[in-house]
């Protein structure tokens, strides 16, 4: 039999429980986990329903426009691109001697990458 790969929201491992109806995958899954004891993932108990169910679950679909990548690689890129553009906002003020239109919207798309970065590792559990 194929392993199964972790649950996709908590990292637990999962099994398969099977009786004469059905075979259907579960999971000791954290509090915090979306996936819960409503959630029903299971193929009729068949030969080909069990080889449905192991392919079904093992693979992970990423949406158009997303691409999968390490988390702490997303961390890391997430946390230097805070500290640099905090840096450049930071020289950029002290530079201004005058401010014009110019400057502002400059310093405005400083303080948009700062936030998108904040927000990108809010998103991962990070403290900001």
């Amino acid at each position: 039999m194929s392993e199964l790969k972790p649950c996709p929201f908590c990292s637990c491992v999962m099994q398969i429980e099977s009786n004469r109806d059905w075979h259907k995958i579960t999971g000791d899954h954290g509090g915090w986990c979306l996936w819960n004891e409503d959630t029903d993932f299971s193929w009729p108990a068949t030969e080909v329903g069990m080889s449905n169910l192991l392919k079904t679950w093992n693979t992970r679909h990423i949406l158009e426009g997303y691409k999968l990548v390490p988390v702490d690689l997303t961390r890391r890129v997430a946390a230097d691109s805070v500290d640099n553009t905090s840096a450049e906002l930071l020289r950029h003020d002290e530079s201004l001697g005058r401010t014009t239109n110019s400057n502002r919207r400059e310093a405005e798309e400083l303080e948009h990458q700062v936030a998108d970065a904040k927000e990108l590792l809010s998103i991962l559990g990070e403290k900001v």
